[in-house]
């Protein structure tokens, strides 16, 4: 299973302003290393929570299931852009989105495949599915907790520019960005 984002949402989850007003920071100097680490902890909030924060277009690519079951692996799903099946003898069928069933599980969305999809290749990338994901268009439409878990992230990688500095100890990401996390987390996500 590969997972990528294939079109940026197109404004940030957190603004730069948002963020500088959490970090008390009123200089422009340090811009765009603040746009990096906002970066940095959008990112880190993603993959480790298996959301798409704000709305962005996403590349899966998986085995063909026998099941016909699809776990979406960045959601929340906002809709199926394009399913293309490559078939055995290497011919892709494009798959019409409104023929997919789209089921809500406690861990996130399945979809399900039509019956009509058969001679599946046995490839680890026989199916291919482009949807977009996120809470919304915007910052706002994010939870609060997951803003304020960004911001966390962004402000400890801020004060602490360095893996390792000797002679001081040793800072991993906050337990408290972590939770914030967890309360939205995919179960499925290690």
């Amino acid at each position: 299973m590969a997972i990528r984002q294939v079109q940026a949402p197109a404004v940030p989850a957190v603004s730069l302003d948002a963020l500088k007003a959490h970090l008390r920071v009123t200089s422009t100097a340090e811009d765009d290393f603040l746009q990096g680490i906002l970066a940095v902890a959008v990112e880190e909030v993603e993959a480790r929570s298996g959301l798409a924060l704000v709305a962005q277009e996403i590349r899966q690519v998986c085995p063909y299931p026998a099941s016909r079951e699809i776990r979406i692996e960045r959601g929340p799903l906002l809709e199926v852009v394009r399913l293309v099946v490559k078939r055995a003898d290497g011919e892709p069928l494009e798959v019409d989105p409104a023929t997919i069933v789209t089921v809500e599980a406690n861990s996130g969305e399945i979809l399900i495949l039509p019956e009509a999809v058969g001679g599946a290749s046995t490839r680890d990338d026989a199916v291919e599915v482009i949807y977009r994901a996120g809470y919304g268009a915007g910052p706002e439409n994010v939870p609060p907790t997951l803003r304020h878990a960004v911001q966390l992230i962004a402000a400890h990688r801020y004060e602490v520019r360095e893996d390792v500095v000797i002679g001081t100890i040793v800072s991993p990401v906050p337990n408290s960005a972590k939770a914030l996390i967890a309360l939205h987390q995919r179960r499925w996500v290690t």
